[in-house]
C-alpha cells in the first residue's frame, strides 16, 4: 500500500482546485468530477505496484 501514502495530498489538492472553480449550482457535477479524478489516481497507484 506504499503508493497510496500521498493519496491524501492529491485529495486535498483536487478538493481545493474544485472549490476554487465551483458555482453553487454546479456542486453535484463537481463532486462527480472529483470522485472521477480520485478514482483515476487510485487506478494509477494500483498500476505502479
Amino acid at each position: 500500500m506504499q503508493p497510496l501514502k500521498n493519496f491524501g495530498f492529491f485529495e486535498k489538492l483536487i478538493a481545493m482546485n474544485g472549490i476554487k472553480n465551483l458555482k453553487p449550482k454546479s456542486m453535484p457535477c463537481a463532486q462527480i468530477q472529483i470522485l472521477y479524478v480520485l478514482g483515476f489516481f487510485f487506478r494509477l497507484n494500483q498500476l505502479t505496484l
